[in-house]
């Protein structure tokens, strides 16, 4: 995949806000558990990723592993 020096600052931003990596957050918004708005990251999306071994980490991890 080839991505524009924007797109990649943009994915680079909201990957930082949700704690992920660059590869990790294309992973969520291709299985359509993370969505984007120009950039731009829900509150709620935020809230269910935070730091690895986190409570809201794990229900994340729960979710995405049951397809939701």
């Amino acid at each position: 995949m080839t991505l524009t020096e924007t797109a990649v600052k943009v994915l680079d931003q909201m990957a930082i806000e949700l704690n992920l990596t660059r590869s990790e957050l294309v992973e969520q918004i291709a299985r359509g558990i993370i969505s984007s708005q120009g950039g731009k990251v829900s509150p709620e999306q935020a809230e269910n990723f935070k730091p690895a071994g986190s409570v809201q980490t794990k229900k994340a991890e729960s979710l995405s592993q049951k397809g939701i």
